[in-house]
């Protein structure tokens, strides 16, 4: 399975990181591919240096993954162009994963109209004005809604990562992968994580 990581200039390193741990522990399940609106190298906020290909709706398959992090805020502000683009590629992904406020980003394609999210530590007013009809689930680690999961921070993003693998794979294979990278994985009762 395809698991395609948007990434954008001033992302999070460690909103990337998690997921690339989890999916990149299974090699033959999963193959990473990297990519941006242009292609090129792509700076995460932390300095780390990332070559990507560029972004085609068309080519989407799998999972699409968007790490979060202060590059985010310019991008729904400034780029309606890659919005589009990114719109167009959740929606022929199998399952969209968002890590903190890389759910505003997703928001403002109109895909998570009236579908729950995990609530994300941000600015509240820029979440009233980017992020409308979105309800955000307060206190959850993560969430799933049909296609789309979303996670309140970087370490939530490994729970989250297992659990798309055990929805969209196998639960043994999260649980294989849980056990190769030696996380502790716990699943909570109430759906919400």
């Amino acid at each position: 399975m395809d698991i395609n990581i948007f990434l954008y200039d001033d992302f999070d390193t460690i909103d990337l990181a998690c997921p690339v741990w989890v999916f990149g522990s299974f090699p033959k399940e999963f193959h990473l591919n990297y990519l941006s609106a242009a292609g090129d190298v792509v700076n995460s906020a932390q300095g780390m240096k990332v070559w990507t290909e560029p972004l085609a709706a068309d080519g989407i398959d799998g999972i699409f993954v968007i790490p979060g992090g202060r590059g985010a805020r310019r991008m729904i502000r400034h780029d309606e162009k890659y919005i589009r683009m990114v719109k167009e590629c959740i929606a022929s992904s199998s399952a969209c994963l968002m890590v903190g406020n890389a759910a505003g980003i997703v928001a403002q394609t109109g895909l998570l109209y009236n579908r729950n999210a995990a609530d994300y530590e941000g600015a509240e007013n820029w979440k009233k004005m980017f992020t409308a009809a979105v309800r955000w689930i307060p206190d959850a680690q993560w969430v799933a809604d049909g296609k789309f999961y979303s996670c309140r921070n970087s370490l939530s993003a490994l729970d989250m990562s297992l659990g798309a693998v055990a929805d969209l794979a196998d639960m043994s294979v999260a649980e294989k992968i849980a056990e190769t990278i030696h996380y502790k994985w716990e699943l909570d009762e109430t759906g919400y994580y």
